[in-house]
């Protein structure tokens, strides 16, 4: 990736050493079965692997500056990966790029951000945007309260990790 935005004088964009999963740890990285992909779900990779450092994006968007757009393609992963970023979402609101692995994902998705619209860009990959009138109406209510903390919820598998790209457009 480092290669990739050298030879294309990406100067905004920043690679760190570390997955993005639904919770911090160390967690083993599986490469995938039928591609070059790896993955952090040992139930679509081969059975070893390597171990890597993991951190939430709520994490890493307090540690940089938060970004503006966030790509999510994370095969089966991405209500987690919404999970895990709860309050990035919910008080920055970056622009989402989302690859939905099925139609539960996507109403989960719709669930979880009432405050996003969906519009779909092919067959699973949707664009998901801030709504203006709820966003100044958020915006005004970030004002009046404190940042609030997020409990992820166990729900699916627990751990389940995720690759995402963050890209921002600041300099």
């Amino acid at each position: 990736m480092q290669m990739a935005l050298e030879l294309n004088d990406a100067r905004n964009v920043g690679v760190h050493g570390c997955a993005v999963a639904a919770e911090s740890g160390e967690r083993t990285l599986y490469a995938h079965e039928a591609s070059s992909m790896w993955t952090l779900v040992p139930e679509m990779g081969r059975p070893d692997g390597v171990t890597v450092e993991c951190r939430t994006l709520d994490e890493l968007a307090r540690d940089l500056e938060p970004p503006d757009l966030v790509k999510i393609d994370v095969d089966g992963g991405e209500v987690d990966a919404f999970r895990g970023e709860l309050e990035l979402l919910g008080h920055r609101r970056p622009t989402l790029v989302v690859e939905f692995s099925d139609d539960a994902a996507l109403a989960e998705g719709h669930e979880l951000l009432p405050w996003y619209t969906f519009a779909r860009l092919g067959e699973q990959r949707w664009l998901l945007s801030p709504r203006v009138a709820e966003l100044a109406q958020l915006e005004e209510a970030d004002r009046r309260t404190p940042p609030f903390r997020t409990a992820r919820p166990g729900t699916g598998s627990p751990g389940k990790g995720m690759w995402l790209s963050v890209l921002s457009s600041r300099s």
